[in-house]
């Protein structure tokens, strides 16, 4: 499974076809031979292309769901979800890390400014934090996405 989980960046970039499969394989291994922290991994992207490519909503929230019990089960995680999702084929100037988050800054062209900047609002209302790491451009980055697994938090009873 951690080949797998290895494997899982390259197939995302090379194809929604390869990823799906590669997800599909991943599921089928846990069913057969028990979870593995990897395994959540599996459930959790498992879920989001089901709602995603096939509009299967529902059951994509049950692999979530899935997914989270597997951590809070075999005690993968006790207290923070880490989610690190790794960018190889770009990357951005050191300075401009202070700027990735704020409100309408795009490097791109037809770039608008609300990506970046309205998903580390939703981590920090879910209690987290959001942040992207680069040596420069080109060098790759890496988003680490960091949540509670509780399910108090601001606003939650």
């Amino acid at each position: 499974m951690s080949v797998l989980t290895a494997l899982f960046t390259p197939a995302y970039f090379t194809s929604q076809n390869l990823l799906i499969l590669h997800l599909c394989r991943m599921v089928t291994l846990s069913l057969l031979h028990g979870n593995t922290e990897a395994s959540a991994h599996g459930h959790g992207w498992y879920g989001m292309v089901l709602g995603e490519r096939f509009k299967k909503y529902r059951e994509g929230q049950a692999f979530g769901e899935l997914a989270l019990e597997v951590v809070e089960r075999h005690n993968f995680s006790t207290s923070r979800g880490k989610v690190r999702y790794s960018l190889e084929t770009i990357g951005f100037e050191p300075e401009l890390r202070a700027r990735l988050f704020a409100h309408g800054f795009t490097t791109r062209k037809e770039g608008h400014g609300f990506g970046l900047h309205s998903s580390a609002l939703a981590a920090k209302m879910l209690g987290g934090h959001l942040s992207l790491e680069s040596a420069g451009p080109y060098l790759g980055a890496t988003a680490t996405l960091e949540i509670p697994l509780t399910t108090k938090g601001p606003g939650r009873p």
